[in-house]
């Protein structure tokens, strides 16, 4: 039987994250398709908000439609650093 490939779960990209950050809940099953615990725990969320909040900020503001909703990791981590 060929060896199962382990998943580096704290290296899932951005692409991973970015609708569970922006909303919540994983829309696209994106983080279930990168290896990850769904729903992931807090401070999983947490690390990668911190990791990833600068870009995902630059790309939201970028796009109209977002800004009508707020953003759930802001919300929800607004005093972590």
């Amino acid at each position: 039987m060929p060896v199962r490939k382990r998943t580096d779960k704290r290296a899932a990209g951005i692409d991973a994250w970015r609708e569970y950050l922006r909303h919540g809940f994983d829309i696209l099953n994106t983080i279930y398709a990168a290896g990850l615990p769904v729903p992931p725990p807090r401070e999983m969320a947490l690390a990668a908000w911190l990791r990833h909040r600068d870009q995902l900020r630059i790309e939201w503001a970028a796009d109209e439609r977002d800004r009508r909703f707020p953003v759930w990791a802001e919300a929800e981590f607004e005093n972590a650093d």
